[in-house]
């Protein structure tokens, strides 16, 4: 398949035979996931659906806008021609729908949630032509055609965690969505499980009930919204409060036409248009799936893994904080504060090793035995692999039985003052997704699964004073407040004291 146009809608004549067998394989594992789905949802996703649009309907267009992730230039959101006048064709669900279902049952990053959509579900029976073809949400233009019927929605009746069977049995109506209580207690369970998977997974747009959820939740009509702040990584998803009340009974989730993906491989793997990719250029490659959460991304051009060898320059403060919110799932706090201590360790450069002791770039990440070298390390590109942080000071030594003291002798002879070899480290440490990964590793996170949401406990005992300059524990020891409150600011929008 071609451009991000080319993900509206999954039909079966653009598949290979073998990217066919991956949309089955997919869809046959979400149902057996933890959702309950009706009969013909089941049929959906494992035999796919009849997709047509009214040839008289020329002016259709998509629902949801068509800008890809983080891009301000939205993509021609009527639908082409050549789709309206085809006739019927068979056609699976999203790609990027099905591994965004799988993420949410799955109980990596968070607890994994049980979905109730019986009366909801994909609603793909709502093609052009029907009574529901149109969103049924407030404002909708008349040329609109619901993500439905292209197979890129999913109607949420109802959604809930094991962990909260408690909570829910003796507090006042939270298993009942068309309450506020309940209706608001399952959106944010939702919001934070969304928040915490991998972003290429998060919808662009949802709808929900302007009567049982307050205001600051609606980020079209609410540029103060708390969503943003409560979950920073769904910067990009659209929530509208729908007044309706249409939405009353449930959530509704979908993705945009540029973001429906396809299947390329076995085990979810994805080709789907990423955040800021030029609809003119290919699209992003997103291998691993929503089981096991992978998040390695393929990405020749990309600031994240862009290789650093031999290039001494300084980071920009920005690309820094972006990685480590986007890519390291840092909260915007400790991003700006690790954008600071980049700034004290290495100037913001990656291509750098300290002297004697052999510790590797932005972070300073030591390699030395006595200082946490003989430590377990993560690498993210281009393989995920395990290594131990003193191979990546000496690779070609890494299936020799060294002592400690061998492989100290050796780190000081490679790192001799005013002569560091860095040139003969692992050729991997040079870009910002491993740099990342290497620090994750450090903080006692092994891959990219989990929120970094704070630092107590894991490299210091600050809490949540290290953002206070002048509380009882004092701002982060050495650290410029400046550089991480400037930073802070510019990408949030937010001031700190």
């Amino acid at each position: 398949m071609g451009g991000p146009a080319a993900f509206s809608v999954a039909l079966v004549e653009n598949l290979t035979p073998e990217q066919e067998g991956y949309y089955r394989e997919r869809g046959n594992l979400l149902a057996t996931k933890s959702i309950r789905l009706s009969k013909q949802d089941i049929g959906v996703l494992q035999n796919g659906f009849n997709f047509d649009i009214r040839d008289s309907n020329t002016n259709a267009q998509y629902d949801v806008p068509n800008s890809l992730q983080g891009s301000v230039d939205q993509i021609e959101r009527r639908i082409s021609m050549d789709l309206i006048v085809a006739p019927a064709k068979k056609a699976f669900v999203s790609a990027t729908l099905i591994e965004c279902l799988l993420a949410i049952c799955s109980p990596n990053s968070g607890p994994s949630l049980t979905i109730d959509s019986i009366n909801g579900g994909f609603g793909t029976s709502r093609q052009d032509g029907s009574s529901g073809s149109r969103p049924n949400v407030s404002g909708s233009q008349s040329s609109s055609i619901t993500d439905h019927a292209f197979g890129r929605g999913f109607d949420i009746m109802s959604i809930y965690s094991a962990y909260d069977q408690v909570e829910r049995k003796y507090a006042r109506n939270l298993s009942k969505i068309t309450s506020k209580e309940g209706y608001q207690y399952q959106l944010d369970l939702l919001l934070k499980k969304l928040n915490s998977i991998p972003q290429h997974l998060v919808p662009d747009y949802m709808a929900i009930s302007a009567q049982y959820t307050d205001p600051e939740y609606d980020t079209y009509e609410n540029l103060t919204s708390i969503v943003g702040i409560k979950y920073p990584n769904l910067k990009y998803l659209k929530i509208k409060r729908d007044t309706s009340g249409v939405h009353n009974n449930h959530i509704h989730i979908s993705f945009a036409a540029t973001r429906g993906g396809t299947y390329v491989g076995p085990n979810g793997v994805l080709q789907i248009a990423f955040s800021n990719t030029a609809p003119s250029k290919n699209p992003a490659i997103l291998v691993g799936s929503a089981d096991t959460l992978e998040r390695k991304i393929i990405i020749a051009s990309n600031d994240f893994t862009r290789d650093y060898s031999n290039n001494t320059s300084l980071l920009d403060p920005q690309i820094i904080f972006k990685a480590l919110v986007d890519y390291g799932q840092f909260t915007p706090e400790l991003a700006a504060c690790f954008v600071a201590i980049a700034e004290r360790e290495s100037r913001r450069r990656i291509y750098v090793v300290q002297e004697v002791y052999g510790a590797i770039g932005l972070w300073q990440v030591s390699t030395v035995p006595k200082d946490g070298g003989m430590g377990e390390a993560y690498l993210e590109y281009p393989d995920k692999q395990k290594v131990i942080y003193w191979q990546l000071a000496l690779p070609e030594k890494a299936g020799e039985n060294l002592t400690e003291d061998q492989i100290k002798s050796l780190i000081n002879e490679r790192c001799r003052k005013n002569i560091v070899r860095t040139d003969l480290f692992d050729k991997r440490c040079w870009n910002l997704v491993n740099q990342i990964s290497l620090v994750r590793s450090k903080m006692g996170f092994k891959g990219s699964k989990n929120e970094v949401d704070g630092l107590s406990n894991r490299v210091g005992a600050w809490g949540d004073t290290y953002w206070n300059k002048d509380g009882d524990s004092g701002w982060i020891r050495h650290l410029k407040f400046s550089h991480a409150s400037s930073i802070y600011t510019k990408m949030t929008r937010k001031k700190r004291r």
